[in-house]
């Protein structure tokens, strides 16, 4: 089984991946292990190709309101997609310069920075709760959303065309326990929040964002791992399935963050 298993995936991975540019769009729920998983790969793919990871976070809008509880961080509303289009426009059409953006979760504000230079990657990792909405044929229609009012929605044909990437789109679930033990630890120990405020921001936004926006049916992903980076045996198969297709040989050494890592 887990031998016709890895035909399975190399056969998916090798019709993605046929143009000059690889994406690989790790889109999942918070604390699923997305930024674990684009970084291991990074790291097991680097000697050989040019690999960037762009994160979606790096794309939230300046906060309104210094009330956090009133603003709905996991809103579709709450990310500027016109500017994540512009990076991967410039990516896509070899552009000597890329738009800089750095997002500071303490103070809620987004900053436009000076232009960089282009590394021209040769893989590309995105990794967010929404990332597949960068290149699914259906997405979000952001002048639909609010972050201040979650019963808002609306969805639109894609108006962004990337023909020079290969896409694979991969999506990682996690069940709700065990994203609340990890998102609420996590926000404790890196964002400074109290456990109230965290385990309300949870039970008000994360869940039900996750439940009607980052599991919405017109995501469809090319494979999906349940429970994430944490089903060890499944994450295995998948990481040496796309080493295997760009370095020709297996290649598994992952580590965990396991200073988020709640501790009994």
């Amino acid at each position: 089984m887990e031998h016709e298993l890895k035909k399975h995936l190399g056969s998916i991975i090798s019709e993605k991946f046929n143009r000059k540019i690889s994406v690989i769009v790790l889109h999942g729920a918070s604390a699923s292990g997305k930024s674990t998983f684009a970084k291991n790969l990074k790291n097991a793919l680097k000697s050989l190709f040019k690999v960037l990871i762009l994160s979606c976070d790096t794309f939230f809008k300046t906060s309104e309101t210094s009330d956090t509880k009133i603003y709905n961080f996991d809103s579709p509303a709450a990310i500027d997609w016109q500017a994540a289009h512009k990076f991967l426009k410039a990516i896509h059409n070899k552009e000597k310069y890329l738009p800089n953006y750095h997002y500071c979760f303490e103070t809620s504000k987004s900053t436009k920075l000076e232009d960089i230079e282009n590394p021209f990657p040769e893989i590309l990792i995105i990794e967010g709760i929404y990332a597949m909405n960068l290149f699914s044929e259906n997405c979000f229609d952001s002048k639909e959303f609010s972050p201040y009012d979650s019963n808002l929605s609306g969805f639109m044909k894609n108006p962004y065309k990337y023909p020079k990437f290969g896409i694979l789109n991969i999506k990682l679930r996690t069940c709700k326990d065990m994203m609340s033990e990890i998102r609420i630890f996590r926000d404790m120990d890196e964002r400074g929040r109290t456990k109230n405020e965290t385990i309300k921001q949870f039970s008000d936004y994360v869940w039900p964002a996750t439940k009607k926006w980052v599991e919405n049916p017109i995501f469809k992903p090319d494979i999906i791992l349940i429970h994430g980076t944490f089903n060890k045996k499944k994450l295995k198969i998948l990481f040496k399935a796309i080493t295997k297709h760009f370095l020709g040989n297996e290649k598994y050494d992952f580590e965990t963050k396991h200073s988020l890592m709640p501790k009994n």
